[in-house]
C-alpha cells in the first residue's frame, strides 16, 4: 500500500494572529508547530519577533526557534535541511507537522526546494547591466523571452536582478533557466520522498489576512507593546553579547549580525543607537517598515500555488480562524 505524509502550513503577514490561531490548530490537528520565522531562529531575540512563551510552549512544542546566535549567519538552505529533520522526528512520533510563520522564501524553498545552478559569471553580469542602462531593461527581458520564455513570463521586466540571472544560466549552460529548475524539482521531489521514507510528500497550505486598516493597527500597537516591553533594553543586551563575535572594525558601533541587524525593530533601534534617528522617529520607522513589510509578505504568499487564503475580520478570535483553517489543511473544500 503506498503511503503518504501530509505538511501543513499557516502563514500570513506579520501581526496578523497566526500565531494564536497557530497554537489552537496545532491543538485541533494534534500537530507539533516548526517556525517560519527568519528572525526567531537567534537566540535572545524575543521581544521583537513575538517568540512564543513558556506558557504557549508548554500547550505546543515549537521547533527550529533560537537555533543560531544574532552575531552568525543563517541560511534558507540551513533552514530546510533543519526543519526535514525535525519534521521526521515529529512524523515518527505520530504527531502532526504544522509550519507557522511569515517568511515566504522558508515556504517557497522547503516546498519546491533550492535551485543554485551555475556559477556566477561576473562578467556577463556586468555587461547586462551596462546593457539595462543603455537599453532599458525591456530589452533584457525581450532577449530573455526567446531563450526562456517561462522565465520571461514569470518575471517582471523590472526584476532586473532575476531576469539578469535567468540569462546568465542560459548564457553559461545553454539550456533555459527554466527548464533546469523544473529537473532540479523532481529530483527534490524525489529525494524528498526517499527522506521521509513514502510515496508521497503532500503540501497543504493556507494564508491568513486582515483588512489593511485593521492590520495597519494591529501592526502600529504591537510595535508599541513591543518597545513598552522593554525592545530596547533587549538590543542593548544582545549588542554586548555579540560584541566579542564582530570584527573590530564594528566594534564602535551597535550591531548584532550580518542578518539579525536587519530584523524589523531591532534595525531602527541600532539606528538609534547610533545616533542616527531619534527614539521616537525608531518607533515611528519600526511602524512604517512592518506595515510595509506586511504588504511585501502577502504579495509572496498570492504568488505561492494552491495557497488557500483566510479573510480575518476584526470580530474574528484565534478559535473561530483555527476552525476554519483545520477545514483547509485536514484537505477539505
Amino acid at each position: 500500500m503506498a503511503t503518504e505524509c501530509t505538511l501543513r502550513f499557516l502563514v500570513g503577514p506579520t501581526a496578523c494572529g497566526k500565531s494564536e490561531t497557530g497554537i489552537v490548530l496545532a491543538e485541533r490537528l494534534g500537530a507539533e508547530i516548526i517556525s517560519l520565522d527568519s528572525m526567531a531562529v537567534y537566540r535572545g531575540m524575543d521581544i521583537g519577533t513575538a517568540k512564543p512563551n513558556a506558557e504557549e510552549k508548554a500547550r505546543i512544542p515549537h521547533h527550529m526557534i533560537d537555533v543560531a546566535d544574532p552575531w552568525q549567519s543563517y541560511s534558507v538552505a540551513k533552514h530546510v535541511r533543519q526543519a526535514e529533520e525535525v519534521a521526521r522526528e515529529i512524523l515518527a512520533r505520530d504527531r502532526e507537522v504544522l509550519f507557522v510563520g511569515g517568511t515566504g522564501l522558508y515556504l517557497k524553498r522547503f516546498v519546491e526546494g533550492i535551485f543554485e545552478g551555475p556559477q556566477a559569471d561576473r562578467n556577463f553580469r556586468e555587461e547586462c547591466r551596462e546593457r539595462a542602462v543603455c537599453e532599458g531593461v525591456d530589452a533584457l527581458h525581450e532577449e530573455l523571452r526567446v531563450v526562456d520564455p517561462e522565465a520571461a513570463e514569470r518575471l517582471h521586466p523590472n526584476d532586473i536582478m532575476r531576469v539578469i540571472r535567468a540569462l546568465e544560466v542560459y548564457h553559461i549552460s545553454g539550456r533555459p533557466q527554466s527548464v533546469l529548475q523544473a529537473e532540479d524539482r523532481k529530483i527534490f521531489a524525489e529525494q524528498r520522498r526517499e527522506f521521509f521514507g513514502v510515496d508521497k510528500v503532500s503540501y497543504l497550505t493556507c494564508a491568513m489576512n486582515r483588512e489593511r486598516e485593521d492590520l495597519n493597527e494591529r501592526i502600529n500597537r504591537r510595535v508599541d507593546k513591543m518597545f513598552a516591553a522593554g525592545l530596547m533594553d533587549e538590543v542593548i543586551a544582545l549588542c554586548e553579547r555579540s560584541r566579542p563575535h564582530l570584527r573590530p572594525a564594528g566594534q564602535e558601533r551597535h550591531r548584532l549580525g550580518p542578518q539579525a541587524d536587519k530584523a524589523l525593530g531591532y534595525k531602527e533601534i541600532l539606528a538609534f543607537l547610533n545616533g542616527e534617528i531619534s527614539h521616537d522617529k525608531a518607533i515611528e520607522q519600526t511602524k512604517l517598515h512592518t506595515r510595509q513589510f506586511a504588504t511585501k509578505q502577502m504579495t509572496w504568499f498570492r504568488n505561492f500555488p494552491r495557497m488557500r487564503y483566510i479573510e480575518v475580520n476584526s470580530s474574528d478570535d484565534a478559535f473561530t480562524v483555527a476552525q476554519v483553517a483545520a477545514d483547509i489543511l485536514r484537505g477539505g473544500n
